[in-house]
């Protein structure tokens, strides 16, 4: 009875690590891939990313480039990453871009304290965005470089969420800022 009990727990930490992070494929329906960030509770290392290309069933390890990423807080993918193969990875000490679809990644914002990412559509095609405190950080070049977007005009960004047709809200807990066009 009890080897059942441990076999059950063993087989328990797929995926119900701590979870901060997580991006649908765009063709999520016929392709079964998703992202998350997560703390491998198993071996308490440090976070990772994980894909599963088979609707959740199975993960592995996605982290080849992501050096020193501490504390992984966000995955976001382009909405044309079925052909872009763009990917957003934000963390407490700066973000990464994969434009090769997570096969490898390129350190991009070093030593910034990231809140969040996302990828929106912009005027121009993915526009990436990274929350640092009060601040937004765009790049429309797939992050070769970014600029502040804004001021906002309110405390440090809690969260952001990101439309399809390229809307953009952000909130600092007690005001919400709205953009059409992208941020």
């Amino acid at each position: 009875m009890t080897l059942l009990i441990l076999l059950g727990v063993a087989l328990a930490h797929n995926p119900h690590d701590p979870v901060s992070g997580v991006a649908l494929s765009p063709t999520y329906a016929t392709d079964g891939t998703l992202w998350i960030t997560r703390y491998p509770a198993e071996n308490w290392r440090q976070t990772e990313l994980a894909v599963s290309v088979d609707h959740g069933y199975t993960w592995a390890a996605a982290d080849l480039g992501l050096a020193n990423a501490a504390d992984l807080v966000s995955v976001d993918l382009s909405p044309n990453f079925a052909t872009d193969g763009l990917m957003f990875v934000g963390s407490r000490a700066g973000a990464w871009v994969s434009q090769d679809g997570g096969a490898s990644f390129a350190p991009v914002l070093p030593g910034l304290d990231i809140v969040t990412t996302g990828v929106a559509f912009g005027p121009s095609g993915p526009r990436l965005l990274a929350a640092v405190g009060p601040d937004m950080w765009c790049s429309d070049d797939a992050g070769d470089a970014f600029r502040q977007c804004g001021p906002l005009g309110f405390g440090d960004i809690a969260s952001f969420a990101v439309g399809a047709t390229g809307g953009v809200v952000v909130t600092d807990h007690a005001a919400v800022a709205v953009s059409r066009n992208g941020g």
